[in-house]
């Protein structure tokens, strides 16, 4: 058996997803050989949704994000949504998904990263969203701007790219907020879904918020890295009446979970 073949056979867990891009998209094949890693797409390419999305794809990390959030449908969103924020909103993959997903919601899109917030806006034009999906030019933190400042490194692809608290070569300063003072600045009293993907900063973050700021969120996807504790991350947000609906672990302290609130 040759390796292609050994490869395929790996992927069979991969089967209702692949049925997925036969469904939803007219480019199945470039979707899923590049996926599988069976054949390398001719990038860029743009990926056609039956539904009437469009996204440009532009390397590996681009297919496989787009590929988590529309063919595994990694963040279970209500379609009764009014209110989302997509934290770490990169190229606009979940931000377009979401706008199909929740039809009434407006949502609030934050990518602090110059370029990537380039190509999150110009997903957003390519699928007539400028008028649901709101930008924010920030990073979420455990501190405001004031008096504080985080850098992101060039280096890497977008999708990796989180702050850290000193320049590097090719790193560029970005705005930093807490998540209290991002929803006061954007006049937002309750969300009712969070996305969360911010490269580590989860921690951070989550850690320095109140468990009054919590319940202003009705539900939250999260993605969770190792650089800090999954249990005592969980254990935060259940202190403050979330439980756990799903959790898809890849590693003792990564992966992405599903909390809903449950108390007040």
């Amino acid at each position: 058996m040759n390796a292609r073949a050994t490869r395929i056979l790996s992927q069979w867990r991969r089967a209702p997803e692949v049925l997925a891009s036969l469904r939803e998209t007219t480019d199945a094949a470039a979707l899923t050989l590049g996926y599988l890693g069976l054949r390398s797409p001719s990038y860029p390419f743009v990926v056609h949704f039956r539904s009437g999305e469009r996204i440009s794809v532009e390397t590996h990390h681009d297919l496989v994000t787009l590929w988590i959030i529309f063919l595994r449908n990694e963040y279970r969103l209500p379609q009764t949504c009014s209110t989302i924020v997509d934290a770490g909103a990169n190229i606009g993959a979940f931000s377009v998904y979401a706008a199909r997903r929740a039809p009434r919601a407006t949502i609030h899109a934050l990518e602090p990263f110059p370029s990537t917030r380039e190509r999150l806006v110009a997903t957003l034009n390519q699928n007539d969203l400028t008028s649901r999906v709101k930008v924010y030019e920030v990073a979420l933190a455990n501190v405001t701007s004031e008096g504080s400042s985080r850098h992101m490194s060039n280096w890497g692809p977008s999708q990796s790219r989180g702050t850290i608290p000193e320049p590097v070569a090719g790193s560029v300063a970005v705005q930093v907020s807490t998540l209290e003072h991002f929803l006061d600045e954007a006049n937002i009293d309750q969300v009712d879904f969070l996305k969360m993907d911010i490269e580590g900063a989860e921690h951070e973050v989550l850690h320095a918020t109140s468990p009054a700021v919590m319940r202003r969120f009705r539900e939250i996807a999260l993605e969770y890295h190792p650089n800090g504790s999954a249990d005592a991350l969980f254990q935060k947000l259940s202190s403050c009446g979330f439980a756990c609906k799903h959790d898809a672990r890849v590693g003792p302290d990564s992966g992405v979970a599903h909390f809903t609130r449950v108390s007040t």
